[in-house]
């Protein structure tokens, strides 16, 4: 795919939230409203594998990720392997800013803490995730069974992150995310070794965030009818 945003313009900032959201319910807009409140300035853009977010991206507008979803339709792939093909979909033709780092927020992320101060030990980390798993040190985990999936070169790189959520990519590390999920990569692998396996193999391994006070993950937000604020879970978040 070609690259349509390489000649941006306009100012750089320093950090910019990526809300990624597939529906409109009242959990995800009270999380959407918690990093607003928090984090005054920041550019916040919601970008949705669903419904569209007024001002926001959808997936109309993202031309592989709607091809893709299509081709997946039926199987878990959405929910299991769509976000990061969403997410450079949409940094690839669809962005219109620029910025130093990217922080991903999923919609069931609630934010009690400015995001700034929250990346504070991390802050010119290329890659910070809340915790990481190596094949040799938690062989264990579930989905390093799915390395024999990635190509055979990016094997050796493989690693894992949970959640994806409250992650940080420097650009420099969105740019190789961008450049090597290509269509032969965008199959059944799921997003939390695809993400950082890839930037890993660019040099760039995760480092992990100390400060998880302040943030809730899974189906999380204080204000929402019927939810529950929980720590380090994680909710069904990305529809089957």
């Amino acid at each position: 795919m070609t690259n349509m945003n390489a000649n941006l313009e306009g100012p750089e900032h320093e950090l910019a939230i990526l809300f990624l959201h597939h529906d409109l319910d009242p959990v995800t807009l009270n999380n959407l409203e918690s990093l607003r409140l928090r984090n005054p300035g920041v550019p916040i853009i919601p970008i949705s594998g669903g419904k569209r977010m007024e001002g926001g991206v959808a997936p109309e507008d993202l031309t592989t990720f709607s091809r893709l979803h299509e081709r997946y339709a039926g199987t878990d792939w959405m929910y299991r392997s769509g976000l990061d093909v969403l997410l450079v979909d949409w940094y690839r033709t669809r962005r219109t800013i620029r910025a130093k780092r990217w922080f991903l927020a999923e919609w069931d992320g609630w934010c009690g803490m400015p995001v700034r101060e929250y990346l504070g030990e991390v802050w010119d980390a290329d890659v910070s995730v809340s915790s990481v798993r190596w094949p040799d040190r938690e062989p264990e985990w579930f989905w390093f069974r799915q390395i024999q999936r990635l190509l055979e070169r990016y094997r050796p790189y493989a690693v894992g992150m949970v959640p994806t959520c409250f992650t940080c990519l420097s650009d420099r590390a969105m740019s190789p995310l961008s450049e090597r999920l290509t269509e032969e990569m965008t199959g059944h692998i799921i997003y939390e070794i695809r993400i950082p396996t890839l930037i890993h193999a660019a040099g760039m391994p995760p480092v992990v965030n100390p400060a998880r006070a302040g943030t809730s993950h899974g189906r999380a937000s204080p204000k929402a009818p019927r939810s529950r604020a929980t720590s380090g879970t994680r909710s069904n978040g990305w529809p089957r």
